[in-house]
């Protein structure tokens, strides 16, 4: 029996394949660098940059510890931004920098839909101060999900710098308080990310924006305005928060329509490459967990050019057919008796199957049949490459 909280990737590898490749293309079109960080990181990483007040620290984090408990500080990644930050400081080049990345991420939390221990993680961060990179960046996250075909609603909001924050938290536990509404002292925030959406109209929240300066306000608009030149439809959440604490100014979530939840979130950030030990330079970044999004209804355009050679009776032949097949087409061999090899093919679900016996050894040729239309035909070797081709292209 598997961990609990994991995922053995089997029938849907190809629908995970596809989402990633789409992500790749994607990150690639819209400027981005593809690079891998660890997996395993300092614990103190994460205590600088998450908080260690977040539910991240305080519950979730996995602890790779040795044989010989020398090395208590080493954790399984659980978010990929500290990473990402992490190793592009120690590279050396960090400054205006577009990166993307996937891999695995580990949080011990209590497994539910849609939410696993171990998952795979892809995103993107930039490393720049301008609401237009925010604009260009957001706008990366809904091009990817159209291309996947995934039906979504952006969210938006802004925090402000940390200054509007800090007024913020002040403001919203006195609320808070007087409203014996619970919440966490440290980041009375989060209280936001535990409350309906009934609730905080309920209880009349107090908004953010009703702390910020001049200054915060005209660079969201600013980013509200560039992504409705773009034609991106959003809609702004006053109540919309992060769970991190280095989240500042531009944050957004996308959803999917089809069963209302969050798929995607990101947004900008300032001081946690400083904090790391680099140089005092902003960022902003989005990501998603890939088993989440394969819940959803994904264009998913499988790649149908399966063939299977069977072999009946002439194993040697068919191996040069193989190898032949093999250099355009997605190709396996059945060197069973025939009547198992038959038995093997219904399940195995061809676009093709070519037949190698005695006969067509005997000239040369090998005998093709087409499993949509149920068309047959005898092909000389040399031909075979371009017969299949042409009905490739034709879909038939």
């Amino acid at each position: 029996m598997n961990v609990k909280g994991t995922i053995d990737w089997i029938d849907n590898y190809n629908l995970r394949k596809y989402v990633i490749d789409k992500f790749s293309k994607t990150m690639n079109s819209c400027g981005f660098d593809m690079i891998e960080p660890s997996i395993l990181e300092r614990c103190e990483f994460f205590v600088r940059t998450v908080g260690s007040s977040s539910e991240i620290m305080q519950k979730e984090m996995f602890f790779a510890v040795s044989k010989d408990k020398q090395d208590l500080d080493i954790v399984l990644r659980p978010e990929f931004t500290t990473s990402v930050v992490r190793s592009l400081i120690e590279s050396g080049d960090i400054y205006d920098k577009r990166v993307s990345y996937f891999g695995k991420t580990f949080r011990h939390n209590r497994p539910q839909k849609g939410r696993y221990r171990e998952f795979t993680q892809l995103g993107c961060e930039v490393f720049d101060d301008n609401p237009y990179t925010d604009i260009d960046v957001i706008y990366s996250a809904v091009k990817f999900l159209q291309e996947i075909g995934v039906s979504i609603k952006v969210k938006m909001n802004s925090l402000g710098s940390f200054e509007t924050i800090a007024s913020y938290n002040e403001v919203l536990k006195k609320y808070l308080t007087e409203n014996n509404i619970f919440h966490d002292e440290s980041n009375p925030m989060r209280a936001l990310d535990k409350m309906t959406n009934a609730d905080k109209q309920k209880y009349d929240i107090p908004k953010i924006r009703d702390c910020m300066s001049d200054d915060d306000i005209k660079r969201f608009d600013i980013v509200c305005s560039g992504l409705k030149k773009l034609n991106v439809n959003f809609e702004l959440d006053d109540y919309l928060v992060r769970g991190l604490d280095y989240y500042n100014h531009t944050i957004f979530e996308i959803e999917n329509n089809d069963l209302g939840m969050s798929i995607l979130g990101g947004g900008a950030y300032s001081g946690l490459v400083k904090k790391m030990g680099g140089p005092d330079i902003s960022g902003i970044g989005w990501s998603f967990g890939l088993e989440r999004i394969l819940m959803m209804d994904v264009k998913f355009e499988q790649d149908d050019s399966k063939i299977i050679v069977v072999s009946i009776d002439e194993h040697d032949y068919t191996l040069n057919i193989v190898n032949l097949l093999r250099n355009k087409y997605k190709t396996f061999a059945l060197f069973n008796d025939f009547k198992k090899s038959l038995k093997k093919l219904g399940k195995l679900d061809p676009k093709y199957i070519v037949f190698c016996g005695t006969e067509e050894r005997q000239n040369n040729v090998v005998k093709i049949k087409n499993c949509i239309t149920g068309e047959q035909d005898k092909i000389a070797i040399d031909d075979m490459l371009n017969y299949i081709d042409q009905r490739m292209i034709l879909k038939d």
